[in-house]
């Protein structure tokens, strides 16, 4: 009993950053157009405010894809494993 709970709480934990990437990607989509009426002509001064906002932004989503792909691409049954095993301990 004690390894499906290892499992199931390693398939939530997948489950809820897929979610939140999701949210993420979603949010991107949907203020793409306001992000280049507004920002994008900026780039011809840019200011330290515009490229803080580009890092946030774009620095984020980066990291959001490299979580996806490791989620759902990159997951082995020996991570799994290793995730049963720290739960036990």
């Amino acid at each position: 009993m004690a390894s499906l709970s290892g499992i199931t709480v390693f398939r939530a934990d997948s489950y809820s950053a897929t979610a939140a990437s999701a949210l993420l990607i979603y949010e991107y989509v949907i203020t793409f157009p306001t992000e280049v009426n507004l920002y994008w002509p900026a780039w011809r001064k840019p200011t330290g405010a515009l490229v803080l906002f580009a890092l946030n932004r774009y620095l984020a989503l980066g990291h959001c894809i490299y979580n996806l792909f490791f989620e759902w691409f990159a997951t082995t049954a020996s991570e799994i494993s290793r995730h049963h095993v720290n739960d036990e301990c």
